[in-house]
């Protein structure tokens, strides 16, 4: 079995910049209810990510 290390992967990416969570996409409402849609949630949070 060939470890990760051996296969030439490229190295991590840095975690520099602003992160991707954000309120709008949490699982908790402000006044503390659970959201009850994380699918809706997920769609949504990766619909507002860049296109490479």
């Amino acid at each position: 079995m060939v470890r990760n290390k051996e296969t030439n992967f490229p190295a991590r990416k840095s975690f520099n910049g602003e992160g991707r969570a954000k309120p709008e996409y949490s699982s908790l409402r402000a006044n503390g209810q659970i959201n009850t849609h994380p699918q809706e949630r997920m769609r949504m949070s990766n619909e507002r990510r860049p296109s490479k």
